[in-house]
């Protein structure tokens, strides 16, 4: 007894190809993008609220630091109704700035300018 196999049309097989192609691709990428974000790269986030007088006054620090951070750092900024910073039980108000290295995170203790912050972020070992 032999088993039909389906036909398969040239379109369907240049799909398949297209869509292997297109995953190796987005695999390539995401790889690429995870290593230049986590692989030795200290991040650091901001957490701020909207309306929150303190987080007002620290933006235009975050943005002179965010235009100019110290090498190997990313950084991120996240608003207080955001799934993410729900999550985070550390978060004990706003601004909090949260700085990851090696997988720990560590609250900025510092004063809350763009050259203490990047002072503080290189001097971290």
């Amino acid at each position: 007894m032999r088993l039909k196999m389906p036909k398969f049309s040239r379109m369907t097989a240049v799909v398949v190809v297209a869509a292997v192609v297109f995953a190796l691709v987005l695999a390539a990428y995401m790889r690429k993008t995870y290593i230049e974000h986590f692989d030795s790269k200290t991040l650091v986030t901001f957490f701020y609220m909207d309306g929150c007088p303190h987080c007002v006054d620290f933006e235009p620090e975050w943005t002179k630091f965010v235009a100019n951070p110290p090498p190997n750092v990313s950084t991120e900024k996240h608003e207080s109704k955001e799934k993410i910073t729900k999550a985070r039980k550390d978060i004990q108000g706003y601004p909090t700035i949260i700085i990851t290295k090696d997988g720990k995170d560590t609250i900025y203790p510092g004063e809350r300018t763009a050259s203490d912050l990047s002072k503080y972020v290189s001097g971290l070992k």
